[in-house]
């Protein structure tokens, strides 16, 4: 299990991101596929015992833990992320993609920059984001034409 600190700011409380399989070079493209985001009392936090198991696991795990538990000192809070792994028209729709995150973020800074916090930064965070997105998007879009998408093929 591997802890992802980039979206830390000093002196900012977070979220606890952590990378909780072990990456898979042989179909999944050398990426980790299991991801755990924990709020509340993350030194508590006992991933392991929390984990969905086996392929047929959610997308997104049920939250676990329960709101009430950070305020009562009784524990973390936490989700479960899964990613896609392995081709899709070799091992069907068995997770997330980049790309859905990506779009749902971009949203949300859409919905920021509608409301009263608006500012230049989510402005530039919401630009190089969606930059990110149509540069994956590009992608796909040569693989379909090159008729590789899905598969394993370079």
């Amino acid at each position: 299990m591997i802890e992802i600190t980039t979206h830390h700011v000093e002196g900012a409380p977070g979220v606890r991101l952590f990378a909780v399989d072990e990456p898979d070079h042989e179909k999944g493209g050398g990426a980790h596929h299991v991801y755990a985001l924990v709020w509340g009392d993350t030194e508590r936090a006992d991933l392991d015992s929390q984990l969905p198991a086996g392929a047929d696991s959610p997308f997104v795990s049920p939250v676990w833990g329960y709101p009430g538990a950070m305020m009562a000192g009784q524990g973390p809070i936490g989700i479960f992320l899964r990613f896609q792994k392995g081709p899709i028209k070799e091992f069907g729709a068995n997770g997330l993609d980049a790309e859905s995150l990506l779009a749902m973020v971009m949203h949300r800074l859409r919905c920021f920059q509608n409301g009263p916090f608006a500012c230049e930064a989510n402005e530039r965070a919401n630009t190089a984001i969606g930059q990110g997105l149509y540069e994956s998007l590009r992608r796909t879009r040569d693989r379909v034409a090159r008729q590789v998408e899905g598969r394993n093929i370079k």
